[in-house]
């Protein structure tokens, strides 16, 4: 837990950098375009109207997804794909950021960890519009939003974490394996499907459920929907064990980052 100490310790020290290396990435991604930084809110909404388009008209899921009613699906819809974008970018950019990056990984005295911040913190903060955007329609279509709401940041807390780990094991590894960045690709698409993005898991099977929550994406929707739309609280049983994994994950991905770090500069 050292090292994972003497992380926080960089972190902290270089938060200005971090800052500024994030927003310069998110300018990036938006420079030359018409509409600029609109399209962190319009993209959202785009995907968000078709997908309750086609899970709510052609293939009716939401009466049953929506406990009868309770919560407007689009709201439903768009819960899931904020956890699930949010989880989504956190696997992909690192296996090619590094490489990406390699002026600054070859420089000696550069501290590389804070490049995962910056992968996270960029990735954190579409989540965030995201999830504002969810409160303010929500509040709209219902006019009332449950206190439960506010026990958020307890349920996002190890969500963070894992993801923080996952960034610094994937893009350690995708220095020096690059097949990882196409291999996690694929495996996006299908976490898609296996996850509620799009239904609820009172949809699946009860036999089938406990194994189900294992997909660490499927227990984030869910629980943030539990504090959200149904007013409960998260169920100790899916929150103790998602957490304690996430401070495994966190402690795994920094680790062998730091490790693996002295061969960065070797191979790029």
């Amino acid at each position: 837990m050292s090292s994972l100490a003497e992380g926080a310790r960089k972190i902290w020290i270089h938060r200005s950098l971090i800052y500024q290396m994030t927003k310069r990435e998110l300018i990036a991604q938006h420079r030359g375009m018409l509409l600029g930084s609109v399209w962190l809110l319009l993209m959202p909404l785009i995907l968000l109207g078709t997908y309750t388009l086609i899970f709510s008209v052609v293939f009716g899921v939401a009466p049953r997804a929506t406990r009868g009613g309770m919560v407007s699906y689009p709201l439903l819809i768009f819960s899931g794909m904020t956890v699930f974008a949010f989880y989504a970018e956190c696997l992909v950019k690192p296996s090619t950021y590094l490489k990406s990056n390699a002026s600054y990984v070859k420089k000696i005295l550069f501290p590389t960890e804070i490049l995962g911040v910056v992968i996270f913190g960029e990735a954190f903060l579409k989540a965030l519009i995201q999830l504002g955007l969810l409160l303010v329609f929500y509040f709209i279509v219902h006019d009332k939003i449950s206190w439960t709401f506010l026990l958020l940041p307890l349920i996002w807390l190890p969500l963070c974490m894992v993801l923080l780990g996952t960034i610094w094991l994937y893009a350690a590894i995708g220095v020096f394996v690059r097949d990882i960045h196409n291999l996690i690709v694929s495996l996006v698409t299908v976490l898609m499907l296996v996850s509620p993005v799009f239904y609820s898991i009172d949809q699946i099977p009860e036999g089938f459920r406990a194994f189900y929550l294992i997909n660490p994406i499927a227990a984030y929707i869910e629980m943030t929907r539990d504090v959200l739309f149904w007013g409960e609280f998260p169920d100790a049983a899916l929150y103790i064990p998602h957490t304690l994994f996430a401070m495994l994950i966190l402690w795994l991905g920094h680790t062998v980052f730091t490790r693996l770090s002295e061969q960065f500069a070797d191979v790029m």
